[in-house]
Formats: C-alpha cells, structure tokens, sequence
C-alpha cells in the first residue's frame, strides 16, 4: 500500500504482516528470503525485509532461518515502486533491474523474481521538493540571477537612470513593456536597459529586478514539475508561490529576498501598507491578500479601486474562465486545493496581532540603502546604528527631492485619483490612491524637465496637466469642470521634482518640491531664450506679428474664430476639438496657454479663420 492505493502480489492468504515506513521516506534496498533448495518447491517466496532511505528496516512475511537470501537495491535516485515474479523477465515503466533469485540446474522453467524502481517524482517527495525549493533559492539569488546593475557598454562605467525610451521592435519581440535610459557617470553615453517580460529571454539576460526575478523563478520552479503562481502586490512588488506537498498549502517563496515562508515579511519587516495581492498561474486567480496581513480591516480601507463585492466577483469570474480550459483531473486537484486555501485565509482573520518570525522581521535586503530608504522599504536594519539609519533615510530623503521626474502615470475618472512620478535612479513616488481609469502616461523627452503644473480644484483635485521648460504638455487629467485654477512654477533655474498634496482620495496640489535644474538643460535654456529674445527684438514689424499671433491665439481659445468649418484642435470653433470641450478658463489661464502655443507653434499654429480676422 502506498499513498492510499494498494496493489497485490500473489493470493490473498495467510497471516498478516506490515511494516509501516515513516512520512517522507522511501524504499531504497532490502533482501528477498526464499525456500532453500530442499524444499519441494523451490522458489517460493517466504519474506522480505526493506531498508529505507532514513535506515530503517523492517521484515514482512515469515522469516525461517533456513530461507535463503538474494539482496536488492534500487540504483541511485530511485525507490522501491513495485516487485513480482514471473517465468518472462519483464519491465514496466521507469528503471528495472532484475534478480534472478532462484534457478535451478536443468529445469527449463526459471524461476525469476524482478524488482521496478522508478525515478522519484516529485509529489512523492514532499519533504525534498521544499528542501529543493530552499535550494534552488539560494542557487538563483547566489548568483545564477542578479539584481539590475547597468555598466556602461561604452566605457564599463557606472550610470544612474536618466529616461525612459519605448522599446524597439527586437525588444517588443520579447515583451519589453518600457526601455530604462541609463547615462554613463564618466562618458555620459545612454545606455538602453530594457524591461523585458518575456522568461525564456530573461534566461539569457539574467538581470533585473522584482519582476523579472519573479517571472524567471516561477518558470524554473514549473520546469521541474513544481507548482507555482506569479503573485503581485499593488504596492510595487512581486514574488512567487510554490505549492507544498508536505505542508498541504501554498507557500511564500521570494526569490529577491531569498525568502521561503515569511508571508508577513512586508508588512512586519518592510513596513508596507499593502492593499491588493493577487496569486495568478494558469489554473486560476487568487486574492491572497489574506495571507499577508494580519490587519486586514486596515488594509480593506485602501482597497478602494472598486467596492469588494465588486472585485470578488471580477477575481471569481476571471478564475472561472481559467479553469473551464483545465482537463477534468487537473481540474478537479486544483478545486481541492481552492478549498483548502479559502478555509486557511479565512482562518487567517481570526488569528491575532503577532509578532513578526526573524525571518519575517528584516527589511528589504535588495537595491541600495537610498534606494530602498527613499520607496520607503528599509524596515528593520538591524546592521545599522539608529544614527547611521537617521542619516541614510535623511540622504534617501533629500536624493529623491533632487531626483529628476521623467515619467508620470495617472489614473482618473471624475476626479484625479492618483499620480506615479518615476524619478532617477528608479525611485517613484505616488500621490493619492489608485482608483480611476489608467491614462496614457506623460514621457517627458530628454533635455527636458518638468517646469510648470495646471490644476484646478476645490476639495479634490478635478483636473491637472503638466508642462516642460521647452512647452511640451501632457493632456489634461480628469473632468472639464471643477474648483478654481492654479498654475504652480518653480523659480528660473529650478525644476519640480515633487508634489505636497493633502491626505486622502483625489488630493488636492497644496505645493510643490523642487531642485536645481541639470546644468546643461539651463545652459540650453539660456541659450534659446537669448536667440528668441535677438529674434524677436530684430524688427518692429517682428514684434507686431508675434502681439497679432498671440491676439489670435487668445481668441482661439476663449470663443474660437467662428468659423463653422474650423478643423483646427485648439480653436473653440471646431466642434470635433478635443482639448477644451466645455471646459472654462479664466483670463490668466487663456493668457498663459496662448504663450504656449505662440512659443511651440508659431504663426503655424493659427486656424485659417483668426488669420483671415
């Protein structure tokens, strides 16, 4: 008998007997005890006595001390999966080796006994696929994986991240969702690092951070027949899930941090204010959020992208359609599995307030110490003096202040629920809640940095657009109607690098962080600036087209050039203009948005209609 299933040897007679082999462990060798030769039928088989890979032994059967004894062993990584006798040699399945126990001189019936071993899988060895898993962590944070380290590929020095790109067709080719500028210290040459999601590329490049480590760990565990889901916490960070034969449940395995079960590493350890975890593989979609927190009532009320009911019913209805594609057995293993996990994550509710494990209980130990000071991850530092720690989360403070914005990320409805700025050097910073819709993001070019922000708000921030020193502006974020308008600017050689905004959903702008603007970038600057300035101060007649220019943008802007066929997007006149719609500006806003145009367009951005006036 074996794992609940029985298969028998011979006829069912005679006295039982039964060796019981310990939970985890395995027949790897033993001896067959047969009749001696005297005996009238030779052969016949009397007992056997099985050694397990712990060292244990045990004897079923009747043992005589007349009984002769043959010697079997299963070859190296292999056990003990079933034995008989027959007059054929015979093999089934997996490595057989044969024994001839018994043959006698001159008779043409040999008597051969056989014993199949077979390779052990890997579910008949829970006690070794968690050592395995233990080890395979080591193995790929030991170094077969490493943490994003970009070299200049030019001159072999460091660089710091400086941009963003999108990714060409190659790097498209291996699902590259975004592509990393990273500027050389030395050289200044920009190094391209992209994001690539695809594991079988990441298998060549072995590089990245937690997302890549997460997808290429999750592939290796399911290419040695290990289950696994690529789990996702909503607060910026991923890891993976391996399925415990010996503990019967989903385990916490995270492959940056070379943890394994420590599902309360975030929280306790990091000092996370988690939301949404979700455990996604392709036999269905978990919420696991559960198995993180032991504060779910608090973590509820930043679960606030759509009601609860809502969200379950979307996480059930997704896991449905996943599991209808699953062949009937497999099918049938996971819902047991399901149903295990719901009563653990619901027991998980009315567990109380615990202290963290020590393994549960450091902060994170991947990126610098700035980095993660400044995405507010360090945690406990148990290495560093309380001073020293004070100084670098000072430092990480003050280097993410100075850091440049070079991507921003907004969701929106009604409102402007949340913004993402992506600084230098990977560091984000987030503002608000994520509700809303996801909008397209605002890139900002290079030699470019953020100078200028329009918002309008009252209680929340209704509308918000933003703008580079050299004119380019993302679309407005948000509804056409709200509070009153503002327009925030740092002063002349500095840029904004971040917000201050009020606490809860749709915050309101109450001020702006800023730095010193790149040198270069103010040279440039400088340099435009005194070029336009000769420009425009070359001629009278120059001075009058640009105050006409700048007359017939107002005009544009405020109540359109009322032309019926206007085909022109920022004239009020054109019916089928997206920019302004219904939305109502003031004499300032109008003013500083035809300055805008003036300076980006020229006289070529004027509709025919207000050039004809």
């Amino acid at each position: 008998e074996y794992k609940d299933s029985m298969t028998l040897r011979g006829r069912a007679e005679g006295k039982e007997t039964k060796f019981e082999i310990p939970k985890g462990d395995l027949i790897i060798a033993g001896k067959f005890h047969f009749q001696s030769s005297s005996q009238s039928k030779p052969g016949h088989l009397m007992a056997i006595t099985f050694t397990t890979k712990s060292g244990k032994t045990g004897t079923v059967g009747e043992l005589k001390s007349d009984a002769v004894a043959k010697d079997f062993k299963a070859p190296a990584g292999h056990y003990l999966s079933g034995f008989g006798g027959d007059r054929n040699l015979r093999k089934s399945g997996g490595f057989c080796s044969m024994a001839c126990l018994y043959t006698k001189e001159g008779d043409e019936a040999k008597a051969n006994l056989w014993i199949e071993s077979k390779l052990a899988p890997m579910e008949s060895l829970p006690v070794y696929r968690d050592l395995l898993v233990k080890r395979l962590l080591a193995w790929f944070k030991g170094g077969f994986f490493r943490w994003t380290v970009v070299k200049c590929e030019k001159c072999g020095g460091d660089t710091r991240t400086t941009g963003m790109d999108r990714p060409s067709s190659e790097e498209l080719k291996w699902g590259a969702g975004r592509v990393e500028i990273h500027s050389c210290n030395k050289c200044s040459h920009p190094n391209r690092f992209p994001r690539y999601n695809h594991p079988g590329k990441l298998m060549e490049t072995r590089m990245g951070r937690c997302g890549e480590f997460a997808n290429a760990f999750t592939l290796i565990c399911r290419s040695l027949n290990i289950p696994a889901r690529h789990v996702m916490d909503w607060t910026d960070h991923v890891w993976t899930e391996v399925y415990s034969e010996e503990l019967k449940r989903w385990v916490h395995t995270d492959p940056c941090e070379r943890a394994f079960d420590a599902p309360l590493l975030y929280e306790k350890g990091w000092g996370k204010k988690l939301s949404y975890i979700l455990a996604t593989w392709a036999c269905g979609v978990t919420d696991v959020t559960r198995r993180y927190t032991r504060k779910f009532q608090e973590v509820k009320l930043r679960r606030n992208l759509t009601s609860e009911s809502e969200f379950q019913k979307l996480i059930q209805n997704n896991d449905r359609i996943l599991k209808a594609m699953l062949p009937p057995v497999l099918r049938n293993q996971v819902q047991q599995w399901d149903a295990k996990e719901n009563l653990e994550l619901a027991a998980t509710l009315a567990l109380p307030d615990r202290d963290a494990k020590e393994s549960e209980s450091a902060g994170r130990i991947t990126g610098s110490v700035e980095w993660k000071a400044a995405r507010g991850e360090l945690g406990n530092q148990r290495q560093m003096s309380p001073e020293d720690l004070a100084r670098v989360v000072m430092a990480a403070s003050t280097a993410s202040d100075n850091a440049k914005v070079f991507s921003i990320h907004v969701r929106a409805g009604l409102w402007v629920d949340f913004m993402e700025f992506i600084k230098e050097g990977g560091i984000k910073r987030h503002y608000g809640t994520p509700g809303g819709s996801v909008r397209k993001s605002f890139e900002i070019p290079r030699g470019e940095y953020l100078y200028r922000i329009e918002a309008r708000m009252g209680d929340h921030l209704d509308s918000v657009r933003f703008h580079t020193q050299k004119g380019t502006s993302s679309q407005w974020y948000g509804s056409s109607g709200g509070g009153s308008y503002r327009v925030f600017e740092p002063p002349r050689g500095k840029m904004i690098t971040g917000l201050r905004v009020a606490n809860g959903m749709c915050p309101p702008i109450l001020g702006i962080i800023t730095a010193n603007a790149p040198k270069d970038a103010v040279m440039d600057d400088k340099k435009e600036s005194k070029e336009s300035s000769k420009k425009s101060k070359s001629t009278p007649q120059a001075r009058e087209k640009a105050r006409k220019a700048l007359a017939g943008y107002i005009k544009m802007i405020s109540r359109g050039c009322g032309a019926p066929s206007c085909s022109s997007d920022h004239c009020r006149s054109n019916p089928k203009s997206t920019v302004y719609k219904n939305e109502v500006k003031d004499r300032a806003a109008i003013v500083q948005e035809a300055l805008i145009l003036l300076k980006k367009k020229g006289l070529k951005g004027l509709c025919p209609g207000v050039r004809k006036s």
